[in-house]
């Protein structure tokens, strides 16, 4: 959150703003929208008619609400309500996208020592 707060600043929440907003503008917006709990226990149905449609990725599952914070083609910061079974906000979280730089780093780094492994095999 503080983080967060540097970053993008603590800008007090406006649905309607944060609805047509811009990444940038939801950013500014996500640490007091935290922080207030506001949406804690709230229908997860209710957010995007609230807060408008999804921008950002899947988080576990499709039920959860996310929202990208920043435009990058990867490492995005994505804002997440996480729905617990009953259909309602249980948390809020700021969290990076599946596809941030570092997990493309991993990739490389198993295709890169698996294929050595392999070869070695071989040979």
């Amino acid at each position: 959150m503080i983080e967060a707060e540097i970053s993008w600043g603590t800008k007090k929440l406006n649905e309607s703003a944060f609805y047509s907003g811009s990444a940038s503008i939801r950013a500014s917006m996500t640490a007091n929208l935290i922080r207030s709990e506001k949406f804690i226990g709230k229908s997860c149905v209710t957010i995007s008619e609230i807060l408008g449609e999804k921008t950002g990725d899947y988080y576990v599952s499709d039920g959860n609400v996310t929202y990208a914070l920043t435009e990058k083609k990867s490492a995005n910061w994505i804002l997440t309500f996480i729905c617990g079974e009953s259909g309602r906000v249980e948390r809020v979280i700021i969290r990076k996208s599946c596809c941030s730089a570092s997990q493309s780093l991993v990739r490389f780094g198993i295709n890169f020592f698996g294929s050595l492994l392999f070869e070695s095999r071989k040979n």
